[in-house]
């Protein structure tokens, strides 16, 4: 039985903080096997301005024995735990989950433990996760279990927040254009700070920061340089994160004169920039006697309040950190525990060597060290120190990623160290290829994955594995658009629009800006909505197919598994905001979870050799998206998937039901062998995932037995998984034949929903209908236009070859139109 506390008292007044509230209870048990998935979640108010104490309460116990006699009775060994995340907005930079508590080794029975953590505690570590907290984040409560045989059971949590609010302003706000750019403030002179650039020879603007003391205020003189002319100085290109836009101070920057030192014809203005930037200039510039540093930073360098300059600054982009000698990467101040981790990148990583197919991997001094020293005390101290140093913003924005890509050589700065583009990869690597998903208090966190395909590219692997000299800092090939934006997809932007124009001078199809379509542009003039619909437009015109509609399961919410606080058990995935089309990508998800789609690397041929032919949508109607196709029938349950019972495959009905079931393994991995839903992969890197193995077929049946006190049963059998949402669902068919369907359903999709199929689609779909629809004809009702959200992807028994589909062609079944919006 689940039970909210969503009715009882949610907020409060206590002295000048208002408290939040958010409980649960339900019991459930977590293995390893299980997705990672919120047990509560307590959602601030936007006006939030602080958060000055957490009260965490868990009612848990795990699964009361061990072999391990030793650790018996106490919390330091175990293998199960709670841990504290935050869910944020893109546009924040990302909050290393932080443990709140373990369960007691070998204790069967539930106890309550209490956790209150303070805004001043003297761990200084809590202090910093919370004073990270914003208005509109979500604090989660997160189950853990590790290793076979541990098992976390829950009974309930609570989540309270003691806030302080923003206090209403006093007098109306200051108006800003954009919310990061540069703000023109007092002005000696009469030369405007940003005269027009001439965009045919690819003009841009430079600064000479000039050299100072630490304690110096800030100067630069701003020129204009022009990428075409053979005379471009030599420039460095700095790649940085601009912080937060109320953290701000000032920043000196000349204009006209004769290097800045003719004072009747120069003009001086004194510029807002954030505390981040300023941090970066300052540790850059060089020191009194050593010469002025030529810079490129585009928060300066491109006029952010005139929205046609940034468009057209944001396309020559990719030249610009081409041209550059070197891009500089400032990730920003150190502390004690990134030091520790930059002595390893330069001592261990410089030398580690990659595990391939034909060649043994290596990390220095591991194997120097006894098991005992290296499992528990250097192999988690490396996990601990790199997920830290990952967790720096800059890894995180998007636009760093083609600063990097496209740069000749790459310094990183971390504080006062610099490193390697090469070290920070390998040690990625060896991250990703660590077992496991991290451990009670220490959280496993690698970098996006879209560095480890920029390093494939830079031959960063193969190049150490050959032993030859360096790397590839310019990629010798490109990746195909969509990759890079599904992969874009985790990473964070101060404008989510960016996710998809800071990739497109990468794109294998959109690189060569003189090709590229009207749709695919840099405007900001658009809303976000428009240009991710545009984006998918373009796709589905370019290629003729629908595949990039199953690319919308990998957006957060609509994954095929239930990954959010509400979707534990229920089928009660969101579609799509009433402003985003339901049809077109969205800005937030993770490349993973496309990796667990049936459409977007086509498995099957639904509707054969047919196409995707968009071209009679209106232009002006970017929302709308009309696809040809054929009703298979609506959905009249969707219910537990029998999974022990199926047959192996003696005949054509027994076939079907082993791909059926087959099919579920692949999308829901309930044997967590790829860690495609939880942090965690049960399969070591590069193993064959076979379901037939015994390996796996071992890994089910310890999941079964997690859950075994609460499965249900028919004939002494298990019929399903409790962390798995119903997706089995049952339809009737339309048209005049009649009959059942069958087939599997993503979290979002409900009951009298349709089952549809769509030309250029491999795969059929499920849509919702706007309006109401006459059950017994299955048209609309009335003479409006019918319009459909899009819920996503499925599966259906015998329709994912198009031999069906194909016969009822030939028989003359008429094509429909569907509207989606």
């Amino acid at each position: 039985m689940s039970t909210s506390l969503k009715d009882a008292p949610k907020s409060g007044i206590t002295g000048a903080l208002c408290v939040f509230r958010e409980g649960r209870i339900e019991e459930i048990v977590v293995s390893q096997y299980c997705p990672q998935r919120p047990y509560v979640e307590l959602k601030l108010p936007e006006d939030v301005a602080s958060v000055e104490c957490i009260v965490f309460t868990t009612v848990s116990h795990d699964q009361g024995f061990c072999d391990d006699t030793s650790i018996v009775g106490g919390h330091e060994h175990s293998n199960t735990w709670f841990e504290a995340s935050v869910s944020r907005p893109s546009a924040r930079d990302n909050i290393l989950p932080k443990m709140i508590q373990t369960n007691k080794v070998a204790h069967g029975t539930f106890l309550e433990h209490t956790n209150r953590w303070h805004i001043s505690d003297p761990d200084p570590s809590i202090g910093a996760f919370m004073s990270k907290i914003e208005g509109g984040d979500a604090i989660r409560i997160i189950p853990h279990a590790r290793w076979p045989g541990w098992r976390n059971y829950i009974l309930s949590a609570r989540i309270e927040a003691h806030c302080g609010l923003a206090s209403p302003p006093t007098h109306p706000p200051m108006q800003t254009a954009v919310a990061q750019g540069p703000v023109d403030g007092e002005a000696t002179g009469h030369l405007p700070l940003y005269q027009p650039l001439d965009s045919e020879r690819k003009e841009i603007r430079l600064l000479y920061i000039e050299p100072g003391k630490p304690e110096d205020p800030l100067r630069c003189r701003m020129i204009t340089a022009a990428l075409t002319s053979p005379g471009v100085p030599q420039f460095e290109a700095l790649s940085y994160c601009w912080g937060s836009a109320a953290n701000r101070t000032t920043l000196s920057v000349s204009i006209g004169g004769l290097d800045g030192q003719d004072a009747a014809t120069t003009t001086v203005h004194t510029l807002s920039i954030t505390a981040s930037l300023a941090e970066a200039l300052r540790h850059l510039r060089r020191q009194d006697g050593e010469g002025v540093r030529l810079l490129w930073a585009d928060a300066v360098c491109i006029n952010q309040d005139d929205i046609p300059e940034r468009g057209s600054q944001v396309g020559i982009m990719d030249e610009v950190y081409a041209k550059a000698s070197a891009v500089v990467v400032w990730l920003g101040p150190s502390d004690a525990v990134t030091l520790e981790a930059v002595e390893f990148l330069k001592t261990i990583f410089q030398g580690y060597i990659r595990s391939t197919l034909t060649t043994k991997g290596h990390l220095p001094f591991a194997d120097t060290l006894d098991a005992e020293e290296w499992n528990k005390v250097v192999y988690p101290k490396l996990i601990r120190v790199l997920s830290h140093f990952f967790n720096y913003p800059w890894f995180r924005r998007v636009w760093v990623v083609q600063e990097l890509w496209l740069s000749q050589k790459a310094v990183i700065c971390c504080g006062d160290e610099t490193l390697t583009w090469e070290s920070v990869m390998l040690a990625n690597y060896w991250m990703n290829d660590a077992e496991g998903g991290g451990f009670a208090g220490v959280s496993q966190e690698p970098l996006p994955s879209l560095w480890s395909s920029i390093a494939e590219k830079q031959n960063i692997v193969s190049a150490r594995s050959s032993s030859s000299p360096g790397y590839d800092t310019a990629p010798s090939s490109r990746m195909k658009i969509l990759d890079l934006v599904l992969e874009g997809l985790v990473l964070r932007a101060t404008d989510p629009r960016d996710k998809i124009f800071a990739l497109l001078g990468l794109g294998e199809e959109t690189y060569r800006k003189s090709e590229m379509s009207d749709l695919l542009l840099p405007d900001y003039s658009k809303s976000t909505s428009q240009v991710y619909s545009d984006f998918t437009r373009w796709w589905i015109n370019t290629y003729k197919s629908l595949a990039i509609l199953s690319a919308v399961q990998a957006t957060s919410g609509r994954t095929w598994q239930g990954l959010e606080y509400d979707q534990a058990s229920t089928n009660s995935g969101t579609i799509a905001s009433s402003d985003h089309p339901s049809w077109a990508l969205a800005p937030s998800g993770n490349m993973r979870w496309a990796t667990r789609t049936l459409g977007l690397h086509p498995r099957f041929r639904a509707t054969g050799n047919t196409i995707a032919v968009p071209e009679r949508n209106d232009p002006s109607k970017h929302a709308e998206l009309i696809l040809e196709g054929e009703l298979l029938g609506t959905i009249e349950t969707i219910g537990v998937y029998p999974h022990y019972h199926v047959v192996e495959p003696d005949n054509e009905s027994d076939r079907g039901d082993h791909e059926l079931h087959q099919t579920f393994l692949y999308l829901f991995d309930p044997a967590g062998a790829v860690g495609v839903w939880s942090n965690a992969a049960s399969l070591p890197r590069g193993t064959q995932e076979d379901t037939q193995s015994q390996r796996y077929q071992q890994m089910l049946l310890e999941h079964y037995i997690a859950h075994w006190h609460r499965l249900p049963r028919r004939d002494g059998t298990c019929r399903g998984f409790p962390c798995i949402p119903n997706c089995f669902f049952q339809a009737a068919r339309g048209g005049k034949g009649g009959g059942k369907l069958i087939g599997l359903c993503p979290v979002g999709a409900r009951e009298e929903d349709i089952v549809v199929l769509l030309h250029g689609g491999s795969v059929p779909y499920i849509l919702r209908p706007t309006t109401g629809l006459n059950r017994d004809s299955e048209r609309p009702m009335g003479t409006t236009k019918t319009t459909y959200k899009f819920a996503g992807e499925c599966y259906v028994k015998g329709e994912m070859w198009g031999e069906p589909f194909a016969a009822r062609r030939n028989k003359g079944l008429a094509t429909e139109c569907f509207t989606l919006v």
